[in-house]
């Protein structure tokens, strides 16, 4: 960090500096009220599209599988499928030292399905 962004963040005032990181920490950090930071649940329940939410793991601390199956029964007639790799996915892949994504070609064909059972 630079010197001057340093100093700027000391000069502020303690109280109103954790003030103003709380309200950001409101609209960043997911809520018992919503899966999706920022997003409310009545904003999800406008959602018209044919939508897919695949099932986060168990391992996902970041994206948990509770996040990923309240996010489908907000959305209405979205389906929730369980992903083309194991529970432990994103372990695998930073352990092994491969990208991250590395195995999300494997998506297309849920992708292609879901596409083909869109009603028109």
């Amino acid at each position: 960090m630079g010197r001057a962004v340093h100093a700027r963040i000391l000069a502020q005032n303690p109280v109103t500096f954790v003030q103003t990181m709380q309200q950001w920490a409101k609209s960043f950090l997911p809520t018992i009220d919503t899966p999706v930071p920022g997003v409310m649940p009545e904003q999800l329940a406008k959602i018209g599209v044919p939508t897919v939410v695949l099932r986060s793991g168990t391992t996902d601390l970041h994206h948990t599988r509770e996040t990923s199956e309240k996010l489908a029964a907000l959305i209405p007639g979205a389906r929730l499928i369980e992903p083309p790799w194991g529970d432990n996915e994103w372990n695998e892949r930073m352990v092994a030292g491969e990208p991250l994504f590395a195995r999300w070609p494997k998506l297309a064909p849920l992708i292609v399905d879901a596409i083909s059972k869109v009603k028109v």
